[in-house]
């Protein structure tokens, strides 16, 4: 092989590399719960709160779902991150089962802040089933 040959062969595979890295690190910094273990839940708000009473044990009950996916628990206590939690929009039907959309703004302790969507639908025909999401917007 000519000495052009492996020049360009190398600067491909150089290429290849840092491209690959970047990548790479974008994955792992996109999470806005990257390094979180532990989260409290601040507030539950929105305009689908103030029109269903006790809405806080379904959202709380499909967060934890949503989380424990994750490796991340619920704590008061000691959080690494609080979240706030506005519902934009809730819908319940005995066919269609429950529908969940809320905005979530997470605050870490490190003073970073992201900004999540949460959904969460939930059938009880024929059988119970929960489908939780947390997604990055």
């Amino acid at each position: 092989m000519s000495n052009a040959k492996w020049f360009l062969s190398a600067a491909i595979v150089l290429g290849i590399t840092i491209t690959l890295v970047v990548i790479g690190l974008d994955l792992t910094s996109s999470d806005p719960l990257a390094g979180v273990e532990a989260v409290a839940i601040e507030s539950i708000e929105g305009k689908a709160v103030s029109a269903w009473g006790g809405i806080e044990n379904p959202v709380s009950y499909g967060l934890n779902l949503a989380l424990g996916d994750r490796g991340i628990r619920l704590d008061g206590h000691s959080p690494d991150a609080t979240l706030r939690i506005n519902v934009d929009t809730l819908t319940f039907d005995l066919e269609q089962g429950l529908h969940l959309v809320a905005y979530v703004d997470v605050n870490k302790k490190n003073g970073e802040r992201h900004s999540m969507v949460f959904r969460l639908d939930a059938t009880i025909q024929p059988e119970i089933k929960f489908n939780a999401s947390l997604k990055k917007i």
